[in-house]
């Protein structure tokens, strides 16, 4: 049974869920997910990229703010969507925001709101019982596929995606844990 929450989410996350086909379980944690229509609209852009069908996923809501003046603030140092989330969580006193973005993140803490993100969600999953492991996102093709997310949902380079890739197969496949 989802946990009776309002969870702002912002696009890393559902780009990463959606990467590794496990977008459902935002659903099964949380009654209500709603994102801001700044986040839409990055998702939007992506067009086949994983996350680009979010006006397919009925149950997570779009929503805009009412008052532009924090988002434009936020702005000044953040991504768009990210501000807008942060902005939206605070307006609508959210009772969770699920972000990767570092910066966004502290943003956030600062703001004394609560946060989490696609690990958190993933842990979340296996503490409830909706994903028996997690183990299985280990494996060379899931992982490579979250990561892929994550970094696409940051916005960071192909090299340090490449970076990232490396690092994993070499934790995968030495057997360090």
């Amino acid at each position: 049974m989802p946990y009776k929450m309002t969870v702002i989410c912002n696009s890393t996350v559902i780009i990463s869920l959606s990467s590794i086909g496990y977008i459902d379980i935002l659903q099964k944690l949380y009654e209500e997910i709603i994102i801001a229509q700044e986040v839409y609209n990055e998702l939007k852009k992506g067009q086949d990229k994983p996350g680009s069908d979010i006006e397919q996923i009925e149950w997570i809501k779009v929503k805009s703010i009412s008052e532009p003046k924090l988002k434009e603030y936020l702005g000044i140092n953040l991504d768009k969507g990210e501000a807008e989330t942060i902005a939206l969580g605070e307006e609508i006193k959210s009772d969770l925001l699920l972000l990767d973005d570092y910066w966004g993140r502290k943003f956030a803490e600062y703001r004394n709101l609560k946060i989490s993100g696609t690990l958190g969600v993933i842990i979340r999953a296996k503490s409830e019982g909706i994903i028996e492991q997690v183990k299985p996102l280990r494996s060379p093709g899931k992982a490579h596929e979250l990561i892929r997310g994550i970094v696409y949902g940051a916005g960071e380079s192909k090299i340090i995606l490449k970076n990232l890739e490396n690092d994993v197969k070499e934790m995968l496949y030495s057997g360090r844990r």
